[in-house]
């Protein structure tokens, strides 16, 4: 295969039908389903498919040719992106997973979503590390959001690897042309995607998608943030962590500007402990939150969670790292064993039934709770003589919002009497985990 690197050492490859690297390659892979062929950009490599191929084209900057014994390029790394869990996500590239499809041969080293960033371009570039550049809609006068690799720095531009306007050659062309295949980028970018050459040993990483009318913000067992809060102020308090939107659209015009947009959430080498997560509408709509965990070998760790947000509403979630591992995504719940007392006196010995109280909020419908899966401690619900459980709905806290109260069986209890705290857990209809504590005290 001819390799076009024009001086550069980045061979230039397209995701549309050209002479890069040939036409036949090309042909090979521009009209294949991109991901699961649904995404918001269109249906084939041809219309979503510039992420992919600048990673291609970055990856055999480093003589990462073959992986895996195939040939890279847009088409096998599509298939395996498409194979490996949380490949893609929400119709977008996984830019930690594509360095696992190199065999961690290259690393992801940074996001950047700083416009015309020219100290970190050019810090790079004299690294020898071609990097990939995010054009916004507008630039250039180009109503397509797009994806591209700048290789070196000229005299008063840059060099660059288009994978759509492929005769496009510096960063400053001064006009478009579709029919001629040229972008004029204003000697400008929107943000930049990094890569470093790695060494073949796997990166632990977190990445959380979300799609949605609305924000994303974490909060690390230190207290630091990362993302938008309510209030809309952007919090970067996490090392090694970036928080970002992006979207693809499709640069051949067959399908309008994507109305879409992931909010994404990148922490490399994350420290163990819990992470709260918060959705924050911003409108009305489903939304999807999407969490992928690379650990220290390399196995992916993804998990979905879809719900219903509104203006202001406040969705909490929490995910645990232990060993770089993740446990599932629950939503933390308020509750109240034996409400009205104090302190929860526990009687192990009774072979009764206490109250415990489920607090329902404005995202938490707990008419949605699947009562026979709450267990406190390892103790059910009580049944009823025809195997239904016994509980009840009222307004306990007089908050405007329905709560629960289930009376729990203490003989299965598996309390020890220096217990001090017990957790409650249950599931929704959904299947997504609620989970909860309270302070008890075991008395003889």
């Amino acid at each position: 295969m001819i390799e076009f690197d024009v001086g550069t050492g980045v061979p230039l490859y397209t995701q549309i039908l050209s002479p890069y690297p040939s036409i036949s390659d090309t042909d090979e892979w521009d009209g294949l389903k991109y991901a699961d062929g649904n995404s918001d950009c269109g249906f084939s490599i041809s219309n979503c498919g510039c992420a992919i191929t600048s990673i291609v084209m970055v990856a055999r900057s480093y003589r990462i040719t073959n992986t895996q014994e195939l040939d890279v390029n847009p088409k096998e790394i599509n298939n395996w992106l498409n194979s490996e869990s949380g490949g893609y996500v929400n119709g977008g590239v996984n830019w930690i997973a594509a360095a696992k499809y190199t065999g961690w041969r290259i690393k992801y080293e940074k996001s950047d979503k700083t416009t015309n960033n020219y100290v970190l371009l050019d810090e790079k570039l004299n690294n020898n590390q071609p990097v990939i550049a995010k054009a916004n809609r507008g630039r250039g006068g180009i109503s397509r959001e797009h994806f591209f690799v700048i290789d070196k720095k000229l005299a008063s531009t840059y060099s660059v690897k288009d994978p759509a306007w492929y005769n496009t050659k510096i960063l400053n062309e001064g006009f478009n042309s579709d029919i001629q295949h040229v972008r004029n980028y204003d000697n400008g970018f929107d943000g930049l995607r990094i890569y470093k050459k790695g060494d073949g040993i796997a990166q632990k990483a977190m990445t959380l998608v979300l799609g949605s009318p609305a924000e994303l913000l974490i909060t690390d067992s230190f207290g630091n943030k990362l993302g938008k809060d309510q209030n809309g102020v952007e919090y970067n308090q996490i090392s090694n962590g970036w928080y970002f939107e992006e979207g693809f659209d499709d640069p051949t015009g067959e399908n309008p500007p994507s109305q879409h947009k992931n909010k994404i959430i990148q922490i490399l080498e994350p420290t163990d402990g819990q992470y709260d997560i918060q959705i924050i509408g911003t409108g009305a709509g489903n939304y999807s939150l999407n969490s992928d965990i690379y650990d220290s070998d390399g196995n992916s760790h993804f998990q979905t969670i879809t719900g219903n947000t509104q203006p202001n509403l406040i969705t909490d979630y929490s995910l645990n790292l232990t060993n770089g591992k993740p446990g599932e995504i629950v939503i933390p719940v308020s509750i109240d064993i034996k409400p009205g007392t104090y302190p929860n006196s526990i009687n192990l010995g009774s072979n009764g039934v206490i109250p415990v109280a489920i607090f329902g909020s404005a995202a938490l419908d707990v008419k949605n709770i699947n009562i026979p899966t709450i267990r406190l401690g390892s103790a059910s619900v009580k049944l009823k003589g025809n195997g239904q459980s016994v509980f009840n709905y009222s307004d306990l806290n007089t908050d405007g919002f329905i709560d629960v109260v289930v009376k729990i069986s203490t003989e299965t209890f598996s309390l020890s009497s220096t217990d001090i705290t017990t957790n409650l857990e249950g599931k929704l209809q959904n299947g997504i985990t609620i989970r909860g504590s309270d302070s008890v005290r075991i008395v003889p």
